[in-house]
C-alpha cells in the first residue's frame, strides 16, 4: 500500500491540473500586436471621430428643462446638397452615419404640439417649400434605412430660410429662445421646444 501513494498522489496532481481553468486571454499580458484600450486610445468614440462625418451635440438647459441631441455632422464639400445629395419628398437622417437622437427629460410641446418626455429619433423630408421634422420612438438605428412611420410619435412643418453664409459642417444649436436650431450649407430651419 506505501508503493501506491506516490502514485495516487501524482494521479491526484495530474487530475487537478487537468480540470483547472485555463486563464482567460484577458488576463494574460498582450502580446505584440495586441495592446488594451487605454495604450492606444482606440475607444468607440474615437473611432466616430475619425469619420468623415464626426459626431456632435447640441444641448440646453432651462430651468426643469434639458434637450439633449446628438447628431453627425456631414461637410458641404463643394456639393450640390438639396434636391441632389439630399432629395426632396424623402425622410431624410438629417445628417449622417445613425440617426440623430434626441432627448427631453419633461413632456414638451414642440412648435405647439404635445410630445412626452423621452428618447426619440429626429428625422426630415425636405421639401422645396416647407420641410416635416419627424420625431420617432425609434431612436437606436442607422441612418433612415429601417424608418417606419408607424412608430412616429409627432410630426411637425418647419419653412426653411436661405442664409448668407456657407455652414460648410451639418450643425445644430439649441438657442437661448428654446428653439432647436438646424443649418447646413446656405438653409436653416428652427422649432421651439417649451415645457409643459
Amino acid at each position: 500500500m506505501k508503493k501506491l501513494y506516490p502514485l495516487i498522489l501524482f494521479l491526484t496532481v495530474l487530475c487537478f491540473r487537468c480540470n483547472t481553468p485555463k486563464s482567460d486571454k484577458a488576463d494574460q499580458p498582450p502580446s505584440d500586436t495586441e495592446f488594451s484600450e487605454e495604450e492606444n486610445g482606440s475607444t468607440e468614440q474615437d473611432e466616430k471621430a475619425q469619420r468623415p462625418s464626426p459626431p456632435a451635440t447640441a444641448s440646453g438647459l432651462f430651468g426643469d428643462l434639458t434637450i439633449n441631441l446628438d447628431y453627425s455632422s456631414p461637410a458641404v464639400k463643394e456639393r450640390e446638397i438639396w434636391g441632389a445629395l439630399v432629395p426632396y419628398g424623402k425622410v431624410w437622417r438629417t445628417g449622417a452615419n445613425e440617426a440623430n437622437v434626441i432627448t427631453l427629460n419633461t413632456d414638451v410641446s414642440v412648435n405647439g404640439e404635445k410630445l412626452p418626455a423621452g428618447k426619440y429619433s429626429l428625422f426630415t423630408i425636405p421639401g422645396e417649400g416647407d420641410w416635416t421634422v419627424i420625431f420617432n420612438k425609434i431612436y437606436d438605428q442607422w441612418g433612415a434605412f429601417d424608418y417606419d412611420a408607424s412608430e412616429d410619435i409627432l410630426r411637425i412643418k418647419v419653412t426653411p430660410e436661405r442664409i448668407e453664409e456657407l455652414q460648410e459642417r451639418l450643425f445644430f444649436d439649441i438657442d437661448d429662445a428654446r428653439r432647436v436650431v438646424f443649418k447646413w450649407e446656405y438653409l436653416t430651419f428652427r422649432f421651439e421646444v417649451k415645457q409643459l
